[in-house]
């Protein structure tokens, strides 16, 4: 029987394996957000070192190994946490650790399909009247890979606020207290995470930071509200509910008033 390291390194030779063989088509599909600006050469990214494609090939594979080493280890974790683990508990750390890496492949998409296309079309337009882009193939790959990088940890905050929420550490009533302080930290920290320090790419990365905590905050008082409002819900849901039940009434109260003067039976 193989030991748990076995699997390990063998997933992660794998997965470097993999990525070089197929270096090219994974390039080509990492190029597709900036449909085509990078320079004039086929809007290819340029490499001005004799060793920078096969430098940037080898941080490929690299990387690829680090993501595909990643499932076994999980494995072998939850394997050794079985014994010491109640059922519950043991569940709910399958279900989170799931639900992070479908956030994980959200905040990649979101790199990939939105924040790359949109910002690299401000960046690189801006100066196509007076400058020609001449973007370095490790540069590209580098500001890609540390965007999805960077997003998809973004991403797990409504799950990390819905664990802090359920096992009590953390209630809605916390994380509330830290909106305002959460709403000028990121205006900072999205400046720092752009590439451009421009108020456009910044604002791209801001939204989303604030939207997730505001999802967190609904998943967070779902979860440990201690009879806490969020934003009014509980009295609209109040008066939703008052609304759709005042025909109900309406009707039963009239039969009852034709009741009582023996027009319909009573019940």
């Amino acid at each position: 029987m193989q030991t748990p390291w076995f699997w390990i390194f063998a997933s992660a030779g794998l997965g470097c394996a993999s990525s070089i063989w197929f270096r090219e088509a994974i390039f080509l599909w990492l190029f597709v957000p900036s449909d085509g600006r990078l320079s004039p050469h086929d809007g290819l990214p340029i490499y001005t070192e004799v060793t920078g494609a096969l430098s940037a090939t080898i941080k490929l594979g690299l990387k690829a190994a680090l993501f595909s080493a990643l499932p076994p280890i999980w494995v072998v974790i939850m394997k050794r946490l079985k014994p010491w683990t109640p059922d519950y508990w043991w569940w709910f750390t399958i279900v989170v650790t799931l639900s992070s890496a479908a956030l994980a492949v959200a905040g990649i998409g979101f790199v990939y399909y939105y924040f790359m296309p949109a910002g690299l079309g401000f960046l690189l337009g801006f100066s196509q009247a007076f400058a020609v882009p001449m973007i370095a193939l490790g540069s590209y790959t580098g500001l890609m890979s540390s965007m999805m990088l960077w997003v998809s940890l973004f991403f797990q905050l409504p799950l990390i606020m819905f664990t802090l929420a359920k096992i009590g550490f953390m209630p809605y009533f916390r994380w509330r207290l830290l909106r305002k302080l959460w709403w000028s930290t990121m205006l900072i920290l999205a400046g720092a995470l752009s590439p451009g320090f421009d108020p456009v790419t910044a604002l791209m990365l801001y939204v989303p930071m604030v939207a997730l905590y505001e999802v967190g905050l609904l998943v967070a008082w779902l979860t440990n509200n201690r009879g806490e409002d969020f934003y009014y819900m509980r009295s609209i849901t109040l008066l939703v509910w008052w609304i759709i039940s005042r025909p109900y009434w309406i009707v039963h109260r009239i039969h009852r008033w034709l009741a009582k003067y023996g027009l319909v039976p009573f019940s």
